[in-house]
């Protein structure tokens, strides 16, 4: 997977926001790619972004991943390969290696099905909503 360092510093902050900073199973600090999503759990809510360019399914430490590309400039290029049981980022001069969790780890299995996104679209009148409240 090939990706900006800023773009993957943006998606890794919105899943942080999501993963637990002390989890109580340790898959749970990880992100989940997949083709064209990542995804982030506490088991209560789980947090789904689109990401064009992760083309296969592996676990991606978060908040150690996080650490090493906030130390990559923005418009440098990161390059992400999964082996094994690690994954490697390479960027400019840059290089670092994180061990990865099993994909079939993950709550549910790397290949359940993502929650179906709502059909049709609706409208609120805020006026009325805060009223109602």
């Amino acid at each position: 997977m090939d990706i900006t360092a800023q773009r993957l510093r943006y998606l890794l902050t919105l899943l942080a926001e999501v993963a637990p900073k002390k989890p109580q199973l340790p898959i749970l600090a990880n992100a989940l790619f997949r083709p064209g999503a990542a995804y982030a759990t506490d088991l209560t809510t789980r947090l789904r972004v689109a990401v064009e360019e992760s083309d296969q399914t592996f676990v991606m430490p978060l908040r150690d991943v996080l650490a090493f590309i906030k130390t990559v400039p923005s418009y440098e290029q990161v390059r992400v390969t999964v082996t094994g049981e690690r994954v490697q980022l390479a960027a400019g001069g840059q290089k670092a290696i994180f061990p990865v969790a099993k994909p079939d780890e993950w709550p549910g299995g790397a290949e359940a099905q993502p929650p179906k996104e709502p059909e049709g679209s609706w409208a609120v009148d805020g006026d009325l909503f805060l009223r109602g409240l």
